[in-house]
């Protein structure tokens, strides 16, 4: 009985992990990518200009700095949540 119900919650796993991929893969381009990636690109110019210990300095320090947009952590946190209750739910049976 416990291996038949790993194996039923391993396939609601799969089948939500290749969900949220084709989710993820379909997505357009938003707004704020372009942005991003334009002042990556621009930032990148601006650090080959500098000497290399400034430079890697400056590296550094900007990357501790990055965070991730605030719509793409509420999507993972919403999918993430969903994904919770269904387990429950499916536990509950």
């Amino acid at each position: 009985m416990t291996e038949e119900l790993l194996d039923q919650l391993n396939q609601i796993v799969e089948q939500r992990v290749h969900q949220i991929r084709r989710g993820m893969e379909g997505e357009r381009e938003q707004p704020y990518q372009k942005k991003i990636k334009e002042d990556v690109e621009r930032m990148d110019r601006i650090l080959k200009m500098l000497p290399e210990k400034e430079r890697e300095w400056l590296d550094k320090q900007l990357l501790e700095q990055l965070t991730v947009p605030v719509e793409e952590r509420e999507r993972y946190y919403k999918a993430d949540l969903s994904d919770a209750i269904d387990l429950l739910r499916f536990l509950k049976r």
